[in-house]
């Protein structure tokens, strides 16, 4: 409340996560809890009581293919949109997939398709940050301090800002 004081909280079964998790409230009245949930777990909106009305697939563990990481976000047309890991070689980058509540993929777009590796490090982009409006996606990159315009209906990029960028 405005006093800082908890009126409301949902408590992952295991209690840990990896780092960043993201909620936000949905336009139904429930919460989406996404983002860097502990291996084993699955991010899942919750009604206020507590009830999972949707729960997404199983996180496999930290640094392999496809664990969602930072962002998650429900879109206007009630798909999720979040970060997952996109591992080729022992080497981490990042990924945007777009599913539907039934956890089907409709859309991905892939950082090593867009961006060359200039690090050897095992965490080579690590975005932070995703979000759509309109036709447009916006994407933070850490490791690079690079913010991403994306045209959402082709993947093409636009623009990017920061020290590399145009």
């Amino acid at each position: 409340d405005r006093f800082g004081r908890v009126v409301w909280y949902h408590q992952y079964d295991s209690g840990i996560t990896e780092g960043g998790v993201d909620a936000e409230m949905t336009g139904a009245g429930d919460v989406l809890i996404g983002g860097s949930i502990a291996s084993g777990q699955a991010a899942k909106a919750v009604a206020a009581d507590g009830t999972p009305v949707w729960v997404g697939p199983v996180q496999p563990g930290y640094f392999e293919d496809g664990y969602d990481h930072h962002s998650t976000t429900l879109l206007s047309d009630n798909t999720i949109m979040s970060l997952e890991a996109s591992v080729r070689d022992g080497i981490r980058g990042d990924r945007i997939v777009r599913r539907n509540r039934a956890g089907d993929l409709l859309w991905s777009w892939d950082g090593w398709d867009h961006w060359e590796r200039t690090t050897s490090t095992t965490s080579w982009t690590h975005c932070n940050a995703v979000e759509q409006a309109g036709g447009l996606i916006w994407l933070s990159e850490r490791n690079s301090s690079d913010i991403w315009k994306i045209n959402a209906a082709t993947g093409a990029v636009i623009w990017s800002l920061g020290a590399g960028g145009n």
